[in-house]
């Protein structure tokens, strides 16, 4: 029995390793400079329309589906940019970067290379030391960010320089809380040094890690999204499973595989150290009959080695997806 115990442990393991080597990595295409202005000039007419988007930098959404579907619709410089580079699948949903005081990229989530590794993938970043915009090479569709400010540049128009531009100056109040009515900015200078520029690789085919996005996307302006003015397609990835879309519905409740799951490690758990204690007992009678406990000492050593490893095998699952920097131990949670 204790084999047929260890056996099933090994395969859960094996299983588990396979699990996160569907998930790790996938490719992604990255689609034009044309369809990535094109994309941004959607995502800001769709925000336009609602008519109800505030500049804010506190309690936003990091993932645009979420910000959306939001009861209050808020966003600011980084964020406008940031959901339009997950809308264009350049972005996994929980990407986000903004510009410090200092001119410095800050990379989301907290304590974590993924968003910064993201975007070497995706983007090729040039840094400079605070540079005037008449001193750097410019392409429409290029992100730039500043000390404490990000925009998209999208070229000169009159000979004035053109932005999408999700600062306070370009709401109706100019201020926190205002509504943006346009996000075209309009000057030569915007009161910033140049720090760097993040320009897309179009339409290389990159490898990504695997993210929290239900599924990737590369856009191309021929599939409707969930929402009515957004368009992107899928991407060539397989198997993108994560901790949210596999384990959490929508609505933060378990899925059913996730219910079989805790209830299998649950069994399992209860079944390991139970069928341990009993045959360990049976084995220690019979050897008391014989007179020779060497055998059943050696037994139960090994029943409970396979035990504990039993025991412990979800905390040791969610080691490993946290190890390969796949997922978070309080969002996985798998079988606790």
């Amino acid at each position: 029995m204790y084999k047929k115990i260890g056996s099933f442990s090994v395969f859960l393991i094996v299983i588990s390793f396979l699990f996160i080597n569907l998930i790790k990595a996938q490719e992604i295409t990255i689609g034009s400079q044309e369809e990535w202005l094109e994309n941004l000039k959607e995502w800001t007419d769709i925000m336009v329309e609602d008519g109800d988007w505030y500049y804010s930098n506190n309690n936003n959404k990091t993932s645009y589906q979420d910000a959306r579907l939001a009861s209050k619709h808020t966003s600011n410089c980084a964020l406008m940019v940031v959901h339009a580079l997950q809308r264009f699948g350049a972005f996994a949903e929980n990407n986000k970067i903004w510009a410090d005081d200092y001119g410095n990229l800050v990379y989301r989530p907290d304590n974590s290379n993924i968003t910064q590794e993201r975007l070497k993938a995706v983007a090729n970043v040039t840094t400079y030391n605070g540079k005037d915009p008449d001193e750097v090479d410019l392409e429409p569709g290029d992100i730039v960010y500043y000390n404490g400010h990000v925009n998209v540049y999208l070229g000169v128009e009159n000979k004035v320089r053109k932005y999408y531009d999700a600062g306070r100056s370009t709401t109706n109040t100019g201020a926190e809380n205002g509504v943006w009515s346009s996000f075209i900015k309009k000057s030569n200078d915007l009161g910033h040094k140049i720090y760097g520029v993040i320009r897309l690789k179009y339409g290389q085919t990159v490898e990504v890690e695997g993210s929290s996005d239900d599924e990737e996307h590369v856009y191309n302006g021929t599939t409707e999204d969930a929402y009515e003015n957004g368009f992107i397609s899928k991407v060539n990835s397989n198997n993108n499973f994560t901790c949210h879309t596999v384990f959490l519905n929508a609505d933060g409740s378990n899925t059913e595989f996730k219910n079989i799951l805790d209830s299998l490690f649950s069994i399992m758990q209860f079944l390991a150290p139970t069928i341990a204690i009993a045959l360990t007992i049976i084995d220690y009678i019979k050897s008391i009959a014989n007179g020779d406990t060497k055998k059943a000492n050696s037994r139960t050593i090994k029943r409970i080695v396979i035990a504990v490893i039993i025991v412990f095998l979800p905390l040791l699952l969610d080691l490993l997806f946290h190890v390969f920097g796949l997922y978070d131990l309080s969002t996985c949670e798998i079988g606790r």
